[in-house]
């Protein structure tokens, strides 16, 4: 099996305490590698990517995006980005798990799927 290219937007709390567990599981049996990390808080994106040992780490999740092209994104923003970053997820060619809820509206969550 190949080894994914994962990625995370937004390096808050659910990011670090949840997301990062469950990856350095699948990071040991060899099926991910966590390639970058983005937040608009440089400081966070920055800190997380030194305490997970992440090469990369970027305060812009579309240039993440653009240079890094992971396999997989987790999109772990305040539920107001989630449509902005899992859309832009999905057209740079990632599969894309969203943390809940997936979206502030009903529209806002039929435009993600549409995509």
């Amino acid at each position: 099996m190949k080894k994914r290219r994962v990625a995370l937007i937004g390096c808050g709390m659910i990011c670090n305490s949840a997301h990062f567990p469950a990856l350095d599981i699948l990071a040991a049996e060899g099926l991910v590698e966590v390639v970058a990390v983005a937040d608009i808080r440089p400081d966070a994106a920055r800190e997380t990517a030194e305490r997970h040992h992440v090469k990369a780490w970027y305060a812009d999740p579309q240039e993440m995006l653009d240079k890094e092209k992971p396999d997989f994104v987790a999109v772990c923003t305040p539920n107001v980005y989630h449509k902005q970053w899992t859309i832009a997820a999905l057209r740079a060619g990632a599969d894309v798990a969203c943390e809940k809820p997936i979206a502030t509206s009903l529209k806002d969550a039929e435009e993600m799927w549409a995509v």
